[in-house]
């Protein structure tokens, strides 16, 4: 059993059968002498959603072979009975190699408690060297993960520490070191064998390496299980820090007091300990009482004391997936600095990220903290480009020097401390900050690299290309598929859109208002759903207004991000630009819109935020700035239909939820078609949405189906040479039709961003992507060939 399963009968191996009745012997054995259950053992013989319906039946069958194979000699002492409700494999005292190994670790650490440290190491070693391999090796090889393997296992590690206490205890710590690194770099969580590590390092000269295994095990405690180190293996760390005496044995028979397991505390405190040599800090075996003396009223002096440990009662600490930002700028003075600083922290926070930290010139940003959302890996790379392009180039208003810019993004598992209850910037600790200032430290002037994790997870967004020194990615820049999705075709969304296009109608024909929510998992393509859905309204016949916008996560006022967005939507401005535009815009939209001076008036003072919001004006309630929102887009409706599109609704805050649920009525006889996109836990928030209108619809949009890639693959490879350009041409590099092939194409076809409606995200589709559609979508091409 310590090995692969093998059933020796003399000196021949017998014949076991296949993998499931070699299970099967295998489960009966971990639990020999006990009954098993026929519904333990199908449960454990087939995944939960893969049991045949004969199951039992082969169970029985199985069981049937191994009772005739194990039984050929004419009746062994391992017999296997049929027992309700189950079987039972009846095994002798010492017919097991793991009967063997317990017996032989139990004579082990007796000869240990007794004082013979050669007797005891040759038994240890002895029932080590029983294993063949794992337990069970070909079951565990062939996807069989049962729990009674891991005592089994653990039982080994046990074992293997007994061992290398008795050498060290004996003076042999050259003799093991090596097999002790293997094991402390495969089990890093075992604080016992990482002690051993250092103290074996130590006593051979190594005090540097016995502290580096010491904060090496501390980091992984900490990332993985948000521990730090028990006292013992501090206390041990201070003694090697203070070079205590007692680390060194004199003699072979000198006691290093680090706890056998599962030694009885009475039989290791009748260990004879030389007088003259003070024993190394001990592991206790329970807490001592912080008041002093023990019950007993003596005071253990033997104890040196752990170093104490500050402990922020008030700190969250967790373990979340975030993706770290470092920025390093060079050749600055300090106008330069105080604005590189500025600038960092206003891009950074813009898109949803936190400046945790900056020590001169560099800076740590976190996305992730201390809110996660699944596009964090994008906004961090964006946040690089932006940051590089902002800094890279001199400013024109003054005197300082070009900035010398290094990004570097990695993502990953970090141990993420803040204090709730205030803003305070939070910390982090692992090892993804040292991957991400190894990047950093291979990053060119100018140039951004990313990890391996984060260049997965923005693929779909961002182009790559490996860095000559094969350390990290580089980025080149936003993908054309981000910037103009439009090239490619939509697929699987033809009855939806179609929907939709019946409910324009219907809302012009009616003159009445509707709302529809478009749900949908993250990453399902909402974005770019409605992003089609603006592309046809505008190609249509009849004119068609769009107002579009877009509530950010970690944006604090939601209602002036997603109105502005609307507001330069109708100018046709980007919202990015200055201030004096939008609020020229602003005025003139309302001057051709509304006719009486105090309306204009009134509508100016409530929107005037939404121009700069920045600026000081008037403190204007929110529900009096929705309120003259919704009487300027009544005046815009009056004018033509109007779509209103509204996207991650969920993340907005109430009082933008309001206003869009109740915006259909608050415009009744016009012809206003609102489009909401949100996750569904929208409804989880709201779970009456949309319920007291008349005119209402929910849908939830499904993934990308396979038949639809599949069929778009083949198509675009039936016309790779028929003029297919672009973000089309660009899904045939890959031949492979495998599942991670279409998970690829079906980010790009799904994927979207609020980028789209500012750099050619309103770009017309070519006649060939647009003949790749109709084929796709089973719908005729234009007689001409045209796609407009």
């Amino acid at each position: 059993m310590l090995g692969p399963l093998e059933v020796v009968r003399g000196d021949e191996l017998v014949d076991l059968g296949g993998t499931r009745q070699r299970a099967a012997l295998g489960l009966l054995l971990l639990n020999r002498n006990r009954v098993v259950a026929s519904s333990q053992m199908v449960d454990s013989l087939w995944p939960k959603d893969k049991v045949p319906l004969s199951a039992r039946k082969i169970v029985q069958n199985s069981v049937w072979r191994l009772r005739r194979a194990l039984s050929a000699d004419g009746g062994g002492n391992a017999v296997l009975l049929s027992q309700p409700p189950g079987y039972m494999l009846r095994v002798e005292p010492g017919q097991t190699d793991v009967q063997d190994f317990h017996h032989k670790v139990e004579a082990g650490r007796a000869k240990f408690a007794e004082g013979d440290l050669a007797a005891a190491s040759r038994l240890l070693k002895q029932a080590l060297e029983l294993w063949r391999g794992p337990a069970l090796a070909d079951l565990v090889e062939s996807g069989i993960l049962w729990p009674e393997l891991t005592p089994v296992q653990n039982a080994r590690l046990d074992a293997l520490e007994d061992y290398f206490e008795v050498e060290l205890c004996a003076g042999h710590h050259q003799q093991i070191l090596a097999e002790l690194e293997r094991t402390v770099a495969t089990e890093p969580l075992r604080e016992r064998l990482c002690g051993q590590l250092m103290l074996a390092l130590y006593r051979s000269g190594r005090q540097t390496d016995a502290l580096n295994a010491y904060y090496t095990v501390r980091t992984t405690l900490v990332e993985k299980v948000g521990l730090e180190p028990s006292p013992a293996l501090r206390s041990l760390q201070q003694a090697i820090l203070t070079q205590d005496p007692g680390l060194i044995p004199v003699g072979m028979q000198q006691q290093i007091e680090l706890r056998m397991t599962g030694l009885p505390r009475d039989a290791a405190d009748e260990q004879p300990v030389p007088a003259h040599v003070r024993p190394a800090p001990p592991v206790p075996s329970q807490r001592r009482s912080p008041s002093g003396p023990e019950p007993d009223g003596h005071e253990d002096a033997a104890i040196v004391p752990a170093p104490a440990v500050p402990t922020l009662r008030s700190m969250v600490a967790e373990r979340r997936n975030v993706s770290a930002l470092i920025v390093r700028c060079q050749g600055m003075g300090n106008r330069a600095l105080e604005r590189a600083s500025a600038a960092i922290r206003a891009e950074v926070e813009s898109l949803g990220g936190t400046v945790a930290a900056s020590i001169g010139s560099i800076w740590l940003a976190l996305f992730g903290v201390p809110n996660s959302a699944d596009d964090d890996a994008e906004r961090a790379v964006l946040a690089a480009l932006t940051i590089r392009d902002c800094l890279g180039f001199p400013d024109v208003s003054c005197d300082e020097p070009p900035i010398a810019v290094h990004v570097a993004v990695a993502t990953g598992e970090v141990l993420v401390r803040y204090h709730p209850d205030n803003d305070s910037a939070p910390s982090v600790s692992g090892v993804l900050l040292d991957e991400c200032h190894g990047l950093l430290s291979q990053t060119p002037v100018g140039e951004i690299r990313v990890c391996e994790s984060t260049r997965r997870a923005t693929e779909c967004a961002v182009t790559y290309f490996r860095a000559e020194s094969s350390f990290g990615w580089q980025v080149v820049g936003l993908r054309q598929e981000y910037l103009a999705l439009h090239d490619v075709p939509v697929v699987d969304r033809e009855h939806d859109l179609e929907v939709l296009r019946g409910l324009l109608h219907r809302t012009r024909h009616l003159g009445a208002p509707h709302l529809v929510t478009v749900l949908g998992d993250p990453g399902v393509g909402k974005t770019r759903f409605v992003l089609e859905l603006e592309r046809r309204v505008a190609a249509a016949a009849e004119p068609v207004r769009v107002l579009a916008g877009r509530a950010r996560p970690f944006v604090e006022d939601t209602v002036t991000d997603v109105l502005k967005d609307m507001l330069c939507s109708y100018c046709g401005i980007d919202p990015d630009g200055r201030a004096e535009s939008v609020r020229a815009e602003l005025v003139c939209a309302v001057e051709r819109l509304v006719q009486s001076e105090s309306e204009r008036h009134w509508v100016l003072t409530c929107l005037a935020g939404l121009a700069d919001p920045e600026r000081e004006r008037p403190d204007v309630p929110v529900a009096e700035v929705l309120r003259a929102w919704g009487y300027l887009l009544g005046q815009i409706a009056r004018r033509g239909p109007v779509v209103v599109v509204v996207e991650d609704l969920h993340v907005a805050d109430d009082h933008l939820v309001d206003f869009v649920e109740e915006l259909p009525r608050l415009l009744p006889g016009l012809p206003v078609l609102v489009v909401v996109t949100a996750r569904p836990e929208l409804v989880k928030r709201r779970p009456m949405w949309g319920s007291r209108l008349r005119h209402a619809l929910m849908m939830n949009l499904e993934p990308i189906s396979d038949t639809a890639i599949d069929r778009l693959l083949e198509f675009l490879r039936s016309t790779r040479d028929s003029g297919v350009k672009g973000p089309a041409r660009s899904l045939l590099a890959d031949t492979d039709d495998s599942d991670a092939r279409r998970r690829h194409v079906r980010r790009v076809l799904a994927s979207g961003s609020s980028f789209l409606r500012r750099d050619g995200g309103a770009c017309d589709q070519d006649a060939a992507a647009h003949v790749v559609y109709c084929e796709i979508t089973e719908m005729p091409a234009p007689a001409d060939g045209g796609g407009r």
